[in-house]
């Protein structure tokens, strides 16, 4: 179903959340909306009949939330519906705003504080004390106060609602208390303090979250201005990377970074860091053919190279969309916070209202009652609550990215943590997926050198993987092939045939005669588990070649970690027979291997851990693959983790895709994971805590309305900066 991502501007907590969810749902045509307080973005899902664009600006400005069309990563525009968005904001942004009221705010409040003390028998104290908090009123209670209205008109509650009645009510009361000249009863300094602390609160709070927002828009930095293009005159002419299209030839010098995605030309000969996609430092040589990924930093050398994907159709742009997206979605979590939030703020209205009757009417004091209530709605704006699990999602899928993990929603990254056994196939995930020999015997009645050089006069025309692997291993041990012709593959599919200085030579899999011959060495081949290839020479018996599939680098080491410090249960299944199974297994160190099964097969084997089939305790499970056999169990699993150098359709179906398609990316993603959830229940833990623990106090007058602004600001920055701390979480 199409999706259209809104910027929503003027929220402020998880009650504007949910206003902001509601207006966008009751569109005709929406099918699911999910707002971010963190990205401060909704992500709108559009079923039938389509909605237009200015529809759902439309409902979010009814709604008192301004908004507009995101513009995607990568793009210097976007269109979507009727609405065209130029990329870039106003140059005035409101944490800028925010950030002057701060400073006007303390500069004002300081003194109404020190007068409040020490000069109040003063008869022109609370005079000057009224004027100075006037100014705060107008320059930063007005805002909020409007806000709250414009909430009100629409029959909302939010935490502009619980500040602007607060502040309101202790000026309120103060003016008349002025008036009635009742200067023992007066809470100018009340009212002028909790707005300087809103206004700090928040200034801070826009900025924390906008360096938390940072993992997209540092991304896409890596992407560079101005791109090098050999225009029609095959001169070089320095282009805006806006402007590049498919098939545009660009040069890239050494040290400059690669504008886009393409295909190294003819005499490429460079060393490119790719680690924002891989997280290796070790660059790595390119050569003609090569693709090089938009983004990655050119060490050495010259570039000349075609592009073959520009703006948001780039590896990079589509990786920030990834994240992007991820931060904007819900998990169950956020989802049951802002159920809780939704019903908060009518909650805590009416605390207040019966804290302030209960002291007025029960203990005769509506001095003591207006405090008391004043310091209950201020200390239980619900800001932290709102922000405990989106700051934590995107700090932790900001991470994720840079490391080349990729968490296509939250719920990946909540479920990722929580699973009790991986499941990995074999080839292209525990293993290169490309073939290598590993052993090779020539027949007696050949010469070897001269044998090895009429097979490679053959296999070198062919691009098959077992003719690839004996042409790799034959340039490796420097021998050189003889001139072969006429070159075709059987209808089996099954071999190679060409002639060769007048004899015609095949490889390919034996048949029975070569395999009576070749006795013995061919049985050894065959019970280490290799793939066995023959090759004769007019007619006759003349090499056997062992090949293999081995183990990706590191694999042993991470499927330690899974099985020893993460205490999961490890299976690999593959389509091969037992026999290279059991010694692929063995090298990468799995206790538990399925051989022989099936794309069906391994759907099955899935479902039936997580039924906890034959007495077995039921599992959350996460299953690895690269190719598009695997795409049916990684959408079955609990977390479908997608190799990136897989096919795309693996890719579509799995919840998380690992860029480089290293495995040790596997264990990070889960530690990463765990340290996520845990971030999460800390930053709930200390939301809940601030409410449920001062709302009583404040509303038994135990708590000054001063130190209940003070401690809402810490609240939201304690919950921000627990999220954080993920930054200096170890998962390598």
């Amino acid at each position: 179903m199409p999706q259209i991502t809104l910027d929503v501007r003027q929220m402020h907590c998880a009650g504007c959340v949910s206003h902001v969810e509601k207006a966008l749902l009751a569109v005709p045509g929406v099918a699911q909306a999910s707002v971010s307080l963190a990205t401060e973005r909704a992500v709108v899902t559009l079923g039938s009949p389509l909605p237009k664009a200015e529809a759902l600006l439309d409902a979010l400005a009814k709604a008192g939330y301004p908004g507009s069309v995101a513009v995607a990563p990568g793009t210097a525009a976007a269109v979507i519906g009727d609405v065209e968005v130029k990329k870039g904001r106003v140059p005035w942004s409101i944490s800028k705003v925010w950030g002057v009221r701060a400073i006007v705010g303390l500069s004002l409040a300081v003194p109404v504080a020190v007068l409040a003390m020490l000069f109040m028998k003063e008869r022109w104290s609370p005079w000057t004390q009224l004027g100075l908090t006037s100014v705060l009123m107008l320059v930063i209670g007005l805002p909020i106060v409007w806000s709250a209205l414009r909430g009100l008109f629409r029959r909302r509650l939010d935490m502009d609602t619980l500040i602007a009645l607060g502040t309101c009510t202790a000026f309120g009361y103060s003016v008349t208390a002025l008036a009635t000249d009742e200067f023992k009863h007066m809470y100018f300094e009340s009212a002028a303090v909790i707005l300087a602390l809103v206004a700090v609160g928040r200034w801070m709070e826009l900025r924390v979250r906008g360096q938390a927002a940072s993992a997209v828009r540092g991304l896409m930095e890596l992407a560079p201005a101005t791109a090098l293009v050999v225009d029609a005159r095959k001169t070089l002419r320095e282009v805006p990377v806006a402007e590049l299209r498919a098939g545009d030839i660009v040069v890239v010098k050494p040290g400059q970074r690669v504008p886009a995605d393409g295909m190294c030309e003819q005499g490429t000969e460079s060393s490119v860091d790719e680690s924002m996609l891989t997280g290796e430092s070790v660059p790595v040589q390119k050569h003609s053919g090569d693709m090089a990924t938009g983004g990655t930093l050119n060490t050495t050398g010259v570039i000349k190279m075609t592009l073959t994907a520009t703006g948001s159709a780039t590896v990079l742009a589509q990786i920030a969309q990834t994240v992007e997206l991820a931060q904007s979605k819900k998990g169950k979590i956020q989802k049951m916070a802002d159920r809780v939030a939704g019903i908060f703020v009518p909650v805590v209205v009416l605390v207040a209202i019966v804290t302030a009757c209960y002291w007025g009417l029960g203990e005769g004091s509506w001095r003591a009652g207006i405090q008391a209530a004043v310091a209950v709605l201020i200390v239980a704006c619900p800001c932290a609550l709102g922000l405990a699990v989106p700051m934590s999602v995107m700090v932790g899928s900001g991470i994720g990215a840079r490391r080349g993990i990729l968490f296509k929603d939250p719920s990946a990254l909540e479920n990722a943590g929580r699973i009790d056994a991986c499941l990995l196939d074999k080839t292209g995930t525990i293993t290169s997926g490309l073939m290598s020999m590993t052993d090779m015997r020539i027949s007696q009645w050949f010469e070897q050198n001269s044998a090895l050089q009429h097979v490679h006069a053959v296999t070198t025309l062919s691009d098959h993987p077992v003719s690839r692997a004996i042409t790799l291993r034959l340039r490796e041990l420097g021998v050189r092939a003889r001139v072969a012709q006429g070159l075709h593959t059987l209808s089996s599919g099954k071999g190679v045939l060409a002639m060769v200085e007048g004899q015609e030579v095949y490889v390919g899999a034996p048949g029975p005669a070569i395999i009576e011959a070749a006795g013995e060495q061919y049985r050894e081949m065959l019970a280490a588990g290799s793939t066995v290839a023959c090759a004769t020479i007019g007619g006759r018996y003349a090499a056997l070649f062992a090949m293999a599939d081995r183990t990706k680098l590191h694999t042993r080491d991470a499927i330690k970690r899974l099985q020893d410090e993460l205490g999961l249960k490890v299976v690999m299944l593959t389509g091969d027979h037992a026999r290279v199974a059991e010694g692929i297994a063995q090298e990468a160190g799995i206790k538990e291997f399925r051989a022989g099964v099936q794309p069906a097969g391994k759907v099955k084997m899935i479902t039936a851990m997580q039924n906890g089939d034959k007495g077995e305790p039921k599992m959350k499970v996460a299953m690895v693959g690269d190719g598009i056999n695997d795409a049916p169990a990684l959408a079955t699993a609990d977390v479908g983790i997608a190799m990136g150098n897989g096919s795309d359709i693996a890719k579509a179906a799995g919840h998380i895709v690992l860029v480089s398609g290293d495995v040790r990316l596997i264990p990070q993603a889960i530690i990463l994971s765990r340290a996520m959830v845990n971030s999460i229940q800390i930053g709930l833990a200390w939301a809940f805590i601030y409410n449920i623990v001062l709302i009583p106090v404040a509303a038994m007058g135990f708590l000054d309305p001063m130190l209940a602004a003070g401690a809402m600001t810490l609240s939201s920055l304690s919950v921000i900066g627990n999220a954080l701390l993920l930054r200096r979480v170890q998962i390598d």
